[in-house]
């Protein structure tokens, strides 16, 4: 009978360990020596304790915890390999944040320096482009409605569109500054719940989902400085 090397599972006869997706017929894949105990073993006493004494269900909740303990291992290594870049600083946010969730407090916060001052470019880097587009477009787009809103009330001077934009500005970075790691958390939680079981279609899926992505930075750097160039060019 073979069990997997890794998480403890019987596999049978399978090349893939279904509950963890190892590969049972690698190298270090061995299988798991099993020793058997007939009745007449269980019935004499261990170091004088009566059977009657002992309890029979400490195997069954040993087993359950080592499971327990193998998903739980699982789960993190595979958080870590979607996260890529900075694991040993985002991962403890997260500890804290599934902390915060298992209290019933909410889903928490914690405060994020590089999307407070660079959300496009940090969301971009992070492959949350969604969001790289929205912190891109939605401050002018806000500052444009308000400033129509503006001029409809009255002749106001320029300088007071400059600081509605500023404050807009402020809003939007104080916002994603708060929420970003919980929202970046969401992601990564979300690829892991959806990331294959088979080693080798997991690889290739970090590799696409996960990390970072330089390249997408410098494009969403390159497109924000351009949309901005163009916003405030005067009037022709």
């Amino acid at each position: 009978m073979n069990y997997c090397p890794k998480c403890g599972y019987e596999v049978k006869d399978m090349k893939f360990c279904p509950k963890c997706g190892f590969d049972v017929t690698g190298e270090s894949a061995k299988p798991t020596e099993v020793v058997e105990i007939n009745e007449r073993d269980l019935s004499e006493p261990i170091q004088g304790i009566p059977v009657d004494d002992m309890d029979h269900t400490a195997g069954a909740d040993y087993t359950a915890g080592t499971d327990q303990a193998a998903d739980a291992t699982g789960a993190e290594d595979l958080r870590a390999a979607l996260i890529g870049k900075k694991t040993e600083h985002y991962m403890p946010i997260f500890e804290e944040l599934d902390r915060v969730a298992e209290l019933g407090k909410g889903k928490g916060t914690h405060w994020n320096w590089c999307a407070f001052f660079f959300a496009p470019y940090w969301f971009a880097y992070r492959k949350m482009y969604g969001w790289s587009a929205f912190t891109m477009f939605a401050p002018a787009a806000a500052g444009f409605l308000i400033g129509i809103i503006i001029s409809i009330v009255g002749d106001i001077p320029e300088s007071a569109y400059e600081l509605v934009g500023r404050a807009i500005g402020l809003c939007f970075g104080i916002f994603f500054g708060i929420y970003g790691n919980s929202m970046y958390k969401k992601r990564i939680d979300k690829l892991a719940a959806e990331a294959p079981r088979y080693p080798a279609q997991r690889e290739e899926y970090i590799r696409k989902k996960g990390g970072v992505s330089v390249v997408a930075m410098i494009l969403a750097i390159i497109i924000y400085v351009g949309f901005n160039v163009l916003i405030t060019i005067p009037e022709l």
